[in-house]
């Protein structure tokens, strides 16, 4: 007959029993983390060999020692202080595609806030571009000449007679397409790209493919953020100081408008060495 197993037995068998599957799940948590490890560098050491010394993320720019280009690095980065290791570990924590995505969700953020200091900017400068009801009298008075186109210099005085010479360049971009359309091959195309574009405020919003030549000579090479909106509508006002050469047509009216209106917001002083009239911030 067989003996019964005592309670102090049983729980002893029972005890051995979990100690073993403990031991089995620490060896499957072991074996899957090498792996998995494993698995990361063979990702990454694939991609390595799609980007062919460039980015590893975006594979446009070239990479540093780690491997990637200042944007994505700092994406990279990013991931490494969340899981509190250096970048050295990066590749051991993260598959290549959580690289991507946080250089891509960087990249929007950039984008966007990019996006609202350009809207700000241009916001700032409207009040200096030719108003709605002078900009309808400019386009009637350009209508009634009967087919025909006045001279740049014509449209200078044109401009500076109805009392408000400045435009944006969405109003530029209107009056050129219009004297293309009533004369595609005239001789005196880039001298009126010369007399309306260096009369635009917001000059980093021209375009070659609707001003020409003006956006090659008054184009700024960056646009500036500033803090105030009257700090950016005299900045915008001194890019429009008289140009140096003469198919602008610029007049002593054009100086007189431009600085009256930068004195509103600024205080003009005379160059005491040069003699010239600035608006100091």
């Amino acid at each position: 007959m067989a003996e019964k197993a005592t309670p102090g037995a049983a729980s002893s068998s029972g005890q051995s029993e979990r100690e073993r599957l403990l031991r089995l799940q620490r060896r499957a948590l072991a074996i899957y983390e090498r792996e998995n490890r494993t698995w990361h560098l063979e990702a990454w050491e694939a991609r390595q060999g799609e980007a062919n010394g460039y980015c590893l993320c975006c594979k446009t720019y070239h990479g540093d020692a780690s491997g990637f280009c200042s944007e994505c690095g700092r994406a990279a980065q990013v991931l490494c202080e969340l899981s509190g290791e250096g970048l050295v570990e990066l590749k051991a924590k993260w598959w290549p595609e959580d690289v991507d995505a946080a250089a891509t969700q960087a990249a929007d953020r950039s984008r966007k806030y990019q996006a609202s200091l350009d809207e700000r900017t241009n916001l700032a400068v409207q009040a200096a571009f030719m108003p709605p009801r002078t900009y309808s009298l400019l386009k009637r008075s350009l209508r009634s000449t009967a087919g025909s186109l006045p001279s740049p210099q014509q449209l200078a005085t044109l401009l500076s007679d109805l009392g408000h010479p400045l435009l944006s360049a969405a109003q530029t971009a209107k009056i050129l397409s219009w004297i293309r359309s009533i004369d595609p091959h005239t001789v005196w195309l880039h001298d009126y790209e010369h007399v309306l574009c260096s009369r635009v405020v917001d000059k980093w919003n021209l375009a070659r493919s609707t001003h020409g030549s003006g956006e090659c000579y008054y184009k700024p090479e960056g646009l500036a953020h500033v803090n105030s909106s009257s700090e950016t509508l005299v900045e915008a006002l001194m890019l429009c100081s008289k140009p140096s050469n003469h198919e602008a047509c610029w007049n002593d009216a054009m100086e007189v408008f431009v600085l009256g209106l930068m004195g509103k917001l600024a205080v003009v002083k005379t160059d005491p060495f040069s003699g010239i009239r600035r608006a100091i911030l």
